[in-house]
């Protein structure tokens, strides 16, 4: 279950990848096809996109590992189980999107991509739906990984601006261009590959990526944000209950328990989903993209200037107030 996950899965699980399961707990179908996460770190954020994903989905719409055969393979009748049990990953039972065919996790660091399958073992991950690579995405990309993606995940990953360049020259070349590019498909049959990025929404690097995919690319991006409230929680037992054993009885009894809360956090997270617009076919990036043909102005640094924590965007409204600032280039 998820104790035991946590307990085993080696490295840190920070809150962007906390964030990052929320989000596509909620948008499952934004996880398939060949999926590469940038960046992957000990690999706790694709993986539990992947994961959460699968389990967010009607239960025959998952796979679940051979190992299992507690339940001879049964299925509901479609919807989604309530039980945690059924839904939690554990060593032999992990629940996967059954269009996902494999979850790539990448980093420059090889030692780290150890962790990374230690971790892949310790979820029950099956061999075929999963593969490590060392990636370096300032350096040229290979041909055999152009135009092969359907999902691109990065969590966290522009640190700095000089990452910016090569994490949007990375995306934009490894993922799929649009199906109906050049075909007779319906606009809303299928959908190109997608690049999913989430972070702190205080970070300016991130806006940055976002114009870079968008004038450097010629990228559609659309910009979302989530918050995250945390609740650190204590076992609360009734004073009118002396003996703690009895104590215990009486909430299973009562099948419920009582806890209490010691403190509350929030942080808030942007969110972008980036794809390909209709001019590219995959295979003329050299001619199509501006970042490519040298039409694109000088990249700056975008920096804000002013009261608030309000993050810049292309989209976004800012009303007539003097006290938020405004958007200046260094």
């Amino acid at each position: 279950g998820a104790e035991s996950y946590a307990a085993n899965a080696r490295g840190t699980i920070d809150d962007v990848g906390i964030a990052s399961a929320l989000y596509f707990a909620a948008r499952p179908q934004l996880v398939h096809g060949n999926v590469l996460e940038l960046s992957s770190g000990v690999g706790f954020g694709g993986i539990m996109s992947c994961v959460v994903a699968g389990a967010a989905m009607p239960k025959p719409s998952y796979e679940i590992n051979p190992l299992d055969d507690k339940d001879g393979g049964e299925t509901t009748n479609g919807e989604g189980s309530d039980d945690v049990d059924d839904i939690l990953p554990s060593k032999d039972k992990t629940p996967l999107p059954l269009n996902l065919e494999k979850l790539t996790l990448s980093d420059s660091n090889e030692e780290i991509l150890n962790e990374c399958s230690k971790n892949t073992r310790i979820c029950g991950i099956p061999s075929d739906k999963i593969s490590l690579g060392l990636l370096d995405w300032n350096m040229p990309v290979k041909r055999e990984m152009k135009n092969q993606f359907d999902c691109i995940l990065g969590n966290d990953i522009a640190y700095q601006f000089p990452d910016v360049k090569g994490i949007s020259r990375l995306a934009a070349y490894c993922l799929k261009a649009n199906p109906y590019v050049g075909e007779s498909i319906e606009r809303d049959t299928l959908s190109g590959g997608q690049f999913v990025h989430v972070g702190p929404h205080t970070r300016d690097t991130i806006s940055d990526l976002r114009k870079k995919l968008r004038s450097g690319y010629n990228m559609e991006v659309d910009v979302g944000y989530l918050e995250l409230e945390r609740f650190d929680l204590a076992p609360m037992i009734l004073d009118s209950v002396k003996d703690e054993a009895a104590a215990e009885d009486k909430l299973q009894e009562e099948d419920k328990g009582y806890v209490a809360y010691q403190s509350q956090s929030m942080e808030k997270f942007s969110t972008f989903v980036a794809k390909h617009c209709d001019g590219y076919d995959g295979f003329n990036g050299e001619f199509f993209f501006p970042a490519e043909t040298g039409m694109i102005g000088d990249d700056k640094p975008s920096r804000w200037v002013g009261g608030g924590n309000i993050e810049k965007d292309d989209n976004y409204n800012k009303p007539e107030d003097p006290e938020r600032g405004s958007w200046t280039l260094d």
